[in-house]
């Protein structure tokens, strides 16, 4: 696990310490490795289990595909002997099923929508890229109610990386204000260690002063100073942008221009 992926889970288990039922709202920069942990989490939940079930709402299709693959290769790497054991029954483009003989488990990928993961009970959801759903608080509604709140064993996770200000920034700032049982977790650009360049890579160039001063305030150091500047031409300049995918705070994650 990197860092990011061991500061969810230390979060994940002062919930459960706590008796509460697993509610976490993650706001990050991108590719993180959050949703490879999620699913990791989730398919360990459902699948050795009986009688488990599990939402999983991506924002569009592609990203759906891209999230049902990693659970079935979670299953396809499983030793043999439990697979003769967890026999796959059902497994297509939305759903992975197992059998534990006279009950089954099974994980739903489903796209955001009018009918996405309400035509069900589950334990576990996974909200993934949220602030790009069309319409999230009529979606919420309805989908949220599919997990029970009384349910200790139970997890919600909201995973994405910021929008603009729309439906999830007012999601946000209700959770970060204590308003609600979510546990706000934000994670920046320079936390992520693979986000430097390496020594023999770094040049010498003239920082702008938005970057010398991120530099001094969050203490980065010169590889990490570089790796932003990169990135930073990679946008053709456009700090708005670079700020709204590869966060230092939560508020420059929903910066619009």
């Amino acid at each position: 696990l990197n860092d990011d992926q061991v500061d969810l889970y230390k979060s994940m288990c002062e919930q459960k310490q706590r008796g509460e039922p697993i509610r976490i709202n993650i706001l990050k920069a991108r590719q993180a490795g959050f949703s490879t942990f999620i699913a990791a989490i989730i398919f360990c939940s459902v699948i050795f289990t009986p009688g488990q079930r599990a939402a999983i709402v991506a924002d569009i299709a592609e990203h759906a595909s891209n999230l049902f693959s990693k659970y079935n290769f979670f299953y396809d790497n499983l030793p043999v002997d439990i697979k003769e054991r967890l026999v796959k029954v059902k497994s297509n483009a939305k759903e992975l099923v197992v059998s534990h003989g006279e009950q089954t488990s099974s994980i739903r990928i489903t796209v955001q929508g009018d009918s996405a993961g309400r035509s069900g009970t589950y334990q576990y959801l996974h909200l993934s890229e949220c602030a790009f759903w069309d319409d999230l608080d009529s979606t919420l509604v309805s989908l949220l109610q599919t997990v029970s709140n009384d349910n200790k064993n139970s997890m919600v996770f909201f995973e994405t990386t910021a929008n603009g200000v729309n439906d999830y920034k007012k999601r946000w700032d209700n959770d970060y204000s204590g308003n609600t049982k979510y546990m706000p977790k934000f994670y920046p650009w320079y936390t992520n260690k693979r986000y430097v360049v390496a020594d023999k890579d770094i040049r010498e160039f003239r920082k702008p002063n938005w970057l010398a001063e991120i530099e001094v305030e969050y203490n980065l150091t010169p590889n990490q100073v570089a790796w932003f500047f990169d990135k930073y031409n990679e946008f053709n300049g456009d700090l708005d942008k670079l700020r709204q995918e590869f966060p230092s705070n939560p508020v420059e994650a929903f910066v619009t221009s």
